[in-house]
């Protein structure tokens, strides 16, 4: 499954404002490894390794795009450690800026 911004989006509109769709700094529970979890069916990972931000789907691990990196960086600097729906998509318009 390819990494899609617009696919992303509707899945977090399908959840409930105050639904945690995640945890910061979880490679694994994160708003985008959850997103993948539920649509695709599979776990992947999703790190920073330096060079900027990757996912591994178990087969090697590829760059972000750029939007994914930007949220992924976002989310992790939350105070809080749950991510809820309205939290993720609110870091999604600020991507934008």
């Amino acid at each position: 499954m390819r990494l899609d911004r617009r696919n992303f989006i509707a899945w977090l509109e399908t959840k409930k404002p105050d639904e945690v769709v995640g945890r910061k700094r979880d490679c694994i529970l994160c708003p985008l490894g959850q997103f993948f979890r539920e649509v695709a069916g599979h776990d992947v990972v999703i790190s920073e390794n330096g060079n900027g931000w990757k996912i591994d789907r178990g087969n090697g691990d590829r760059s972000l795009p750029w939007w994914a990196g930007n949220f992924a960086f976002r989310i992790d600097g939350e105070i809080t450690d749950k991510i809820t729906a309205r939290q993720a998509l609110h870091h999604l318009e600020l991507a934008d800026r």
